[in-house]
């Protein structure tokens, strides 16, 4: 398989594309956004969460639900420009306890 470009993204999270390639690397730069995550839950009360939510940090440009048809979806968001995510000392405490593992 012979793919031409000029330009690649690779968006896997942790570079596979650009270690297969051989590429080179940013280094220390902020044109570099860290990969992400996101997780799916099962078994979860889905509007006790929203109230639960929308109680704790009421700012929707960071966390924000809706409905699409009969489903509920749910949104919240750390970023390097958001120092005030109202679900920090949350994640902070559980990392603590050992609920949540950091890696």
């Amino acid at each position: 398989l012979y793919i031409d470009s000029k330009y690649f993204l690779d968006s896997t999270g942790d570079s596979v594309i650009f270690s297969l390639l051989k590429q080179k690397f940013y280094k220390n730069s902020d044109k570099i956004q860290p990969a992400s995550l996101r997780f799916m839950m099962d078994n979860v009360n889905l509007l006790k969460l929203r109230e639960f939510l929308e109680k704790i940090d009421n700012d929707k440009n960071v966390t924000n639900s809706c409905n699409v048809g009969k489903n509920i979806h749910l949104t919240t968001a750390y970023t390097w420009d958001n120092k005030k995510w109202n679900l920090k000392p949350l994640f902070d405490d559980a990392v603590k306890k050992g609920s949540v593992i950091a890696l």
